[in-house]
């Protein structure tokens, strides 16, 4: 009987080559940890009364890297989507752009 399962790295590697497509994986949902979790604290009405008083600041609070901050700083969130996949950025940011 012949194995007709896929390896699951080979099968998403076909995937990564989908012009304007980010495959959401594992991998990507590790990379952006600390973005998603900068932009969920946003939902918040006194982490967005900080942000706005400070962005850097409250930016810099956060373990993201220096190309994600100035990223979001210039609210450039095509940038942010092209090393990994940033599920929650653009819901918490439309409320304090």
């Amino acid at each position: 009987m012949t194995d007709a399962r896929q390896n699951i790295h080979e099968y998403l590697a076909e995937l990564e080559d989908i012009p304007g497509t980010r495959v959401f994986t594992a991998a990507r949902a590790r990379k952006g940890y600390w973005i998603n979790q900068f932009a969920m604290s946003l939902m918040k009405a006194e982490n967005r009364d900080r942000f706005k008083a400070d962005e850097r600041a409250y930016l810099d609070e956060w373990q993201i890297s220096e190309a994600a901050k100035q990223a979001v700083l210039a609210r450039d969130y095509n940038t942010l989507l092209e090393p990994v996949s940033y599920t929650h950025l653009t819901l918490p940011t439309k409320r304090i752009v």
